[in-house]
């Protein structure tokens, strides 16, 4: 049988401490469903190795000036305060880039219909009405367009032969569009049997869509103006525009990054300089 103190000396063995300690961390990667346990085995190696190696370097120096019990107990409690607040905030950011992967950029069928795609840079402006960065088709018509509301908002249009008008907004700045930031952006709108879709990517992050439940009918092909509107009175804002292409299909997410990538080789400085500064004319 154990003794009365045994059951203490077991409790108070550093080889419990690192079992009961590194497997909560383990566990606890485990429930939170990290992705990547590689974090966790650096944890467990460097637990291992760590804990053991300190109560051997200071057991003998603690015994001596005999403050043993309270000096393990304190060391014990701010390893296992910082550890379980390290853990933590690392398993709740795992968890936040996880939903945001997941949320971001759901998948959508290529669908006959209409896809810009576009290296541009917006700059804030004040001037009044809309400002137009692209406007295709006939006005009163079947039109395409794409421009920033006297509010500040991005918004992609979409008026059929029906003459019925669909729109997606999107918000610029950090939640949506960036200001004077050079992004790869792509409005699309598909159409199917029953249904379309319009939605807006913004290098490769979907930040806006609508699922509209009829066939969008386009009977009729227009030009297209670049940093205008077609009606009267319409005008462009200050942008820079370095790349743009019109298919008449819509892309995975897949295509689209590849079309991303095959259009910045075209351009393989033009990131390194800020839009709107004259430094990125010899890009062109």
């Amino acid at each position: 049988m154990l003794s009365a103190s045994e059951p203490k000396t077991w409790l108070r063995s550093p080889v419990t401490i690192v079992v009961t300690v590194l497997g909560m961390v383990f566990a606890a990667y485990e429930l939170a469903g990290v992705l990547t346990m590689l974090l966790a085995n650096i944890a467990l190696v460097i637990g291992v190795w760590t804990i053991p190696t300190l109560e051997v370097a200071f057991s003998a120096w603690i015994k001596r000036v005999g403050l043993y019990r309270n000096s393990v107990v304190l060391l014990a409690c701010a390893v296992w305060g910082f550890s379980a607040l390290g853990v933590s905030y690392d398993i709740a950011a795992k968890r936040v880039s996880q939903l945001q992967n997941i949320s971001v950029t759901p998948e959508r069928p290529s669908l006959p219909g209409f896809s810009m795609q576009a290296i541009i840079a917006i700059k804030r402006s004040k001037l009044e009405g809309r400002q137009y960065i692209t406007d295709t088709g006939i006005v009163g018509g079947e039109r395409i367009s794409e421009y920033i509301s006297p509010n500040e908002v991005f918004t992609y249009s979409v008026t059929d032969s029906s003459g019925e008008q669909h729109t997606i907004e999107a918000p610029l700045g950090t939640n949506g569009i960036p200001f004077e930031e050079w992004v790869y952006l792509t409005c699309e709108m598909g159409v199917s049997n029953d249904w379309s879709f319009m939605r807006i990517v913004v290098n490769g992050n979907e930040v806006a869509y609508t699922r509209i439940p009829e066939r969008l009918i386009f009977e009729k092909a227009g030009g297209t103006i670049i940093g205008s509107g077609k009606a009267q009175g319409d005008h462009g804002g200050p942008l820079a525009l370095e790349f743009l292409a019109v298919y008449k299909v819509t892309f995975s997410n897949a295509a689209l990054k590849s079309n991303e990538s095959a259009a910045k080789r075209l351009l393989p400085n033009l990131y390194d300089h800020p839009p709107f500064s004259l430094l990125h004319e010899g890009n062109k």
